[in-house]
């Protein structure tokens, strides 16, 4: 349809059909650096003030949270030469055969995981109940924390002095 401009295109398309058959790549760290830059610079301005004129962020601060985290940027970069989607079809859209492309990064992946939960102690006794009940875990692949015992704690103290705790039985 030439007389459409990307404009008129775009407003047609949902978040959700752009992320089937468009991929996406992250810009590099140098460029997303400097892009982080960039944004802190414009927030350490005018417009990073609230309606009375005050600045929302405390630019040491900020600088400082920057220059911790900077090492990190490398971290959520795209691995060179690695393909990160993967072709699962083609869908017909007036007329044009649009790729469907699914991604391998967790974050921007669109499926919701079918549980979810914050709480490690329900998680574990849904599982415990579960495993009971039906031969098997709701969540798998979940790990409970260690019980909390005295012997623990004495453990991380004498680790905090350098000294090594001798093993001895838990009820002694």
């Amino acid at each position: 349809m030439p007389f459409l401009t990307d404009g008129d295109i775009n407003k047609q398309l949902s978040r959700g059909e752009m992320t089937l058959h468009c991929r996406r790549r992250t810009l590099g760290e140098e460029t997303t650096i400097r892009l982080l830059e960039e944004m802190l610079g414009l927030l350490m301005g005018s417009r990073g003030n609230d309606s009375f004129g005050v600045s929302l962020y405390d630019s040491e601060r900020m600088e400082h949270i920057l220059c911790v985290q900077r090492k990190h940027v490398k971290c959520i970069q795209d691995p060179p030469g690695v393909a990160l989607y993967i072709k699962t079809g083609e869908l017909t859209k007036g007329g044009v055969r649009l790729p469907v492309y699914r991604c391998a990064r967790v974050f921007s992946s669109t499926a919701q995981p079918l549980h979810t939960s914050y709480s490690g102690d329900l998680l574990h006794f849904v599982n415990d109940n579960y495993q009971k009940l039906f031969g098997r875990k709701v969540v798998p692949e979940f790990c409970p924390p260690s019980r909390y015992t005295d012997l623990i704690g004495m453990q991380y103290l004498f680790r905090q002095t350098g000294q090594a705790l001798q093993d001895m039985h838990p009820d002694s």
